[in-house]
């Protein structure tokens, strides 16, 4: 991949590590990402057909998913450089 990327002129901006703990019941995937020197993360995926329905399950736990903050871990992480 490095090679493709260089040969694309793409060059690296940062490199992080990330572990991932993932969970799946019938409406939603949860990815649990700790990233160093970044935090911790929940990742929430569903069919937009369930969306009432993980909503009030969401809730069970104090999660808006209408105050969910859309951007990727890396665009956190170029803004808080």
């Amino acid at each position: 991949m490095k090679q493709i990327y260089s040969y694309l002129g793409c060059e690296p901006i940062v490199t992080f590590h990330k572990s991932r703990k993932t969970f799946q019941n019938e409406l939603v995937r949860l990815d649990l990402d700790s990233i160093d020197e970044l935090g911790i993360f929940l990742e929430v995926k569903f069919s937009m057909d369930k969306t009432k329905e993980v909503q009030k399950f969401l809730e069970n736990f104090n999660i808006d998913i209408n105050k969910a903050d859309k951007r990727s871990n890396i665009d956190i992480y170029l803004k808080n450089l």
